[in-house]
């Protein structure tokens, strides 16, 4: 019989165990809250169809997922923050079921996972990390502290290892091991002070795109090796610039979807881009959110996390 040889970096390039369905939570615009779950299928550029709906309205929660389960924490409805963390199962189009709760309400959360934790920032001071095993409800466990983020934090992650960083007077990150608990290890750099960002993750490398400093909104984008604690190298731009936006991937492939291209609320975006992880050839246009929103949370079943 003939052996047939295939390359590991073939291997390693092919997408993760799910079927690349992506889903955006949440968000606002202006002062409408939105509780909208929206699809896509990565890479297939279609609109997006409704998924279902959270329990509430809210924005700027927590999303991550494993393969078969999506979890969406913390978040702001306009008037009150929430402690709530909800779950969807990725492959029934259906609304959140109640998951646990967070040991702190918070306005804004940051999440990433590898297929069995989901570990998220709440941004409060000390910015804590906490955790929930994806497959058992329940109620979320301290994890550590991470330094140098604030709202608008940005994150990426491989199978084994988180980086969070983003704020208005650091472009410092830190990373930690998923599996673990404890605090933050310095990572390395953004190329530029930046929060509000989307992020998408293969399983070598994550990329930052968007967001604003503290005086304009950004075009630009960055890669970072995950294994590594280098700083990041810009890679080119969106077609136009978006803050408050959000992105998934399924490993080959990162979309970035909603935003305002606006330094005020009140003008959010339906539109999306969508760039190549392998190649990190320029972004391009991809399909429309249902209904424009900022403040939106992204989650794929086959990103980079995932083994």
């Amino acid at each position: 019989m003939k052996q047939v040889y295939i390359p590991i970096a073939f291997l390693r390039n092919l997408p993760r165990a799910g079927t690349g369905k992506a889903v955006f939570v949440g968000g606002n615009q202006s002062s409408t809250y939105y509780s909208t779950l929206d699809t896509f299928t990565i890479p297939t550029n279609t609109a997006a169809t409704g998924f279902g709906s959270l329990a509430t309205n809210q924005y700027r929660s927590g999303a991550a997922s494993s393969a078969t389960r999506g979890i969406i924490t913390n978040g702001y409805n306009g008037s009150a923050a929430t402690n709530s963390i909800q779950y969807i199962t990725i492959a029934t189009n259906s609304n959140a079921s109640a998951f646990g709760s967070a040991s702190i309400v918070a306005q804004e959360s940051v999440a990433l996972s590898n297929d069995v934790r989901c570990l998220f920032s709440i941004n409060v001071s000390p910015n804590r990390l906490e955790y929930v095993t994806i497959a058992t409800t329940g109620n979320s466990t301290t994890y550590g502290t991470l330094a140098n983020i604030s709202t608008g934090a940005m994150c990426i992650a491989n199978t084994t290892r988180g980086v969070i960083g983003g704020s208005s007077t650091s472009s410092a990150l830190s990373y930690f091991t998923i599996a673990t608990t404890g605090n933050g290890t310095a990572f390395g750099n953004l190329t530029e002070v930046r929060y509000t960002g989307g992020t998408a993750s293969s399983n070598t490398r994550g990329v930052f795109a968007a967001g604003n400093n503290t005086s304009a909104v950004l075009t630009s984008v960055e890669v970072h090796t995950i294994a590594s604690t280098s700083s990041g190298a810009g890679i080119g731009s969106l077609s136009s610039g978006r803050r408050y936006t959000s992105g998934a991937s399924n490993n080959l492939f990162g979309v970035f979807a909603g935003g305002t291209p606006s330094m005020t609320t009140g003008s959010a975006v339906s539109s999306s881009h969508i760039l190549n992880l392998t190649t990190l050839a320029t972004a391009t246009a991809f399909g429309s959110l249902t209904v424009a929103r900022e403040g939106i949370s992204g989650l794929c079943d086959s990103h980079g996390g995932l083994p």
